[in-house]
């Protein structure tokens, strides 16, 4: 006798030993035993075998199909420690795009001539005659365009001299960071920052951001051994396990950061950071961010 009296009235219970059966149907074993068992289940060994071959179609298909990402990123991103590189190298930046980087720091000099001409626009911020933040989208081919309109609505008309550094070394930056960008396109933004922009530690959402503070304090940043992740979008007490090894860009740095967007839907661990506290007068910042997205 196959099954104990009275189970053949138990429909649900039949249903759930035929799928202990299945193993002995695919090794051949025990075969007569399986398949009358099968046929008081209103089962048969076609039937089970039919739908393990659609199963396994199913799973090569999905194979077939998984997501390989952004440029320059990998599915295996999630599993990895991200690092953060610091170069004296400003050649080196096409390191952000291997898939464990997940910030590039070039620590570089800073400029006499640009830091004296930021100073005094900082100063006339303070007596509320500031250069107005200014958002642009620029690309690729029109870049110089761009830059001499971006100039023209931060000084006016009047043509500084002393401003000419400053202001080749913001289209330099832009002419190399937008060769990240699949579509040659990107927005441009700088101003003069009199608070703390985003006090609470986060991930941005976006493909690359290039962050330089030419004036003040530079971003703040979590080394991965000292960022909770589970703990982003709760308070700062939370997200950062040691204080002290909270990390900071200088002035004049550039950091190129990855953020956590995939088109495919694929999680990237992105640099955590934040902005630096402005608690005076005095400690305003200049900054220059371009996003690629």
């Amino acid at each position: 006798r196959v099954w104990p009296a009275g189970v053949g009235q138990s429909e649900p219970v039949l249903r759930m030993l035929a799928l202990l059966l299945c193993p002995i149907v695919a090794l051949g074993t025990s075969r007569s035993y399986s398949t009358r068992a099968l046929r008081r289940l209103r089962f048969s060994p076609v039937t089970i075998r039919k739908h393990s071959v659609r199963m396994q179609a199913n799973s090569a298909h999905s194979s077939k199909t998984q997501p390989q990402g952004l440029k320059g990123y990998q599915a295996t991103d999630v599993g990895m420690l991200p690092k953060q590189i610091m170069s004296a190298s400003w050649a080196d930046r096409s390191r952000i795009l291997t898939p464990d980087v997940n910030l590039f720091c070039w620590q570089r000099t800073m400029d006499e001539t640009t830091q004296k001409y930021l100073a005094s626009r900082v100063n006339e911020h303070l007596f509320n005659r500031s250069p107005p933040p200014v958002t642009m989208d620029i690309s690729r081919e029109s870049l110089a365009t761009d830059i001499a309109s971006l100039r023209e609505n931060w000084d006016g008309r009047r043509r500084r001299t002393d401003a000419d550094n400053f202001w080749q070394d913001v289209e330099e930056l832009a002419s190399d960071f937008i060769q990240f960008s699949p579509s040659g396109s990107g927005t441009l933004t700088l101003q003069v920052v009199r608070k703390t922009l985003c006090p609470k530690f986060h991930m941005d959402w976006n493909y690359l951001r290039l962050l330089t503070t030419y004036h003040g304090k530079g971003t703040e940043w979590l080394p991965e051994e000292t960022t909770n992740r589970c703990c982003l979008g709760t308070m700062n007490e939370r997200i950062v396990k040691d204080r002290s090894k909270i990390r900071r860009l200088q002035t004049f740095d550039v950091g190129i950061f990855k953020g956590a967007h995939s088109e495919n839907q694929i999680p990237i661990k992105g640099i955590v950071h934040r902005s630096p506290e402005v608690e005076k007068p005095e400690e305003k910042r200049v900054i220059l961010r371009i996003d690629l997205d």
